[in-house]
């Protein structure tokens, strides 16, 4: 198209032209923000499990954090009460009824998750690095529970921890507590 059929003079069609493109590759670059991120974690695994036979970050969305965080709190209550008398007696087995809780909720949480989720759990799953280091990338926002589950032989090891996922800049989480 020539600059008359424009109705500009000659040397002003090539700027409204370049400035019309430019506006359409701003507009087609400039979308809604995303609304995925990254998780980069790390778990201090200890020497108990150096040289681990696996160790593997599970990803729980909030749907899932709900379901194992109900769990918990439903073991440690029918735990407690059906040993308040003991516990009254040794407040230090409260710790022990809480370790419990949280590990059979995990226990029982993941295995619904496979199932539900069947070859899709793999897309929650994460190796452990040797370095302790694992990552989630396009994760929703939302608020997410980490669980670290290692093993070395017989033993094995849960950890948790939180992470909530705000923007596209990564959100760090330091997985430091072990359930068992």
């Amino acid at each position: 198209m020539n600059a008359r059929a424009w109705g500009c003079p000659l040397p002003v069609a090539p700027l409204i032209l370049g400035a019309a493109v430019a506006v359409n590759v701003f507009a087609s670059t400039a979308q809604a923000p995303s609304d995925r991120g990254i998780i980069v974690g790390h778990v201090e695994l200890g020497p108990d499990f150096e040289g681990a036979d696996f160790a593997e970050a599970i990803l729980l969305s909030p749907e899932w954090a709900l379901a194992w965080n109900m769990e918990v709190q439903q073991r440690i209550d029918t735990y407690f009460a059906n040993n308040i008398g003991a516990v009254n007696r040794d407040r230090d087995l409260f710790s022990l009824i809480s370790s419990r809780a949280r590990r059979e909720s995990t226990t029982s949480v993941v295995a619904r998750m496979q199932a539900r989720l069947g070859a899709g759990f793999g897309e929650v799953v994460r190796e452990i690095m040797s370095d302790g280091n694992f990552e989630f990338v396009d994760v929703p926002f939302g608020e997410y529970r980490v669980i670290v589950i290692a093993g070395l032989g017989d033993q094995g090891a849960i950890w948790s921890g939180t992470v909530t996922i705000r923007g596209s800049i990564p959100e760090f989480v330091e997985i430091q507590d072990r359930i068992q």
